[in-house]
């Protein structure tokens, strides 16, 4: 028993309860202080453990096409008598329409920067709404049949923005 006794000693009793503490202590304050939340860590602490942004990766693959959506409502039918955009290639004599609904003719190129325009049954001698095509600065005017012939046709004179006739495509519209 001499040999026993020498090792159970008071300073190694006290370290074995220190050491038994300590470890107890250390999981106890690791299970308390475990961070679960970034609000938990210094804004300070955060910006320096953030790291530069990586390269973009590769894009992927494209998905599936989705399903057709049904068809809405239809519109509202249209009040115009007549639409059409009148073209030229610049000489005289040589007008159409690249697109129309409701005139009953072609239209005619008598002279330069002058349009005479088939009238829609019944519309004869109304106003006509004028835009130029392609956006340009040109004067569009209806005026009274002179070189048409007819008050069944609608004049159309086109001009430049010097004010000189000339031959120009243009909308017009029959409300």
């Amino acid at each position: 028993m001499p040999s026993l006794h020498r090792r159970l000693s008071y300073a190694n009793i006290t370290a074995t309860l220190a050491l038994l503490f300590s470890m107890s202590g250390g999981a106890l304050a690791a299970s308390h202080y475990l961070i679960t939340s970034t609000k938990q860590i210094s804004p300070k602490v955060r910006q320096a453990l953030k790291g530069d942004q990586g390269p973009a990766g590769a894009q992927g693959p494209q998905g599936a096409t989705g399903p057709t959506g049904s068809q809405g409502p239809q519109g509202p039918a249209g009040t115009a008598a007549a639409w059409g955009i009148v073209a030229t290639n610049g000489t005289t004599g040589n007008a159409s329409f690249t697109a129309q609904s409701g005139f009953p003719g072609t239209p005619l190129n008598p002279s330069t920067g002058v349009y005479c325009i088939p009238a829609p049954s019944g519309t004869a001698g109304d106003a006509v709404a004028l835009t130029a095509e392609g956006g340009y600065a040109e004067f569009l005017a209806q005026t009274t049949p002179n070189q048409c012939g007819t008050s069944s046709d609608f004049e159309i004179e086109t001009a430049n923005a010097y004010g000189e006739l000339a031959n120009l495509p243009f909308n017009i519209l029959v409300p």
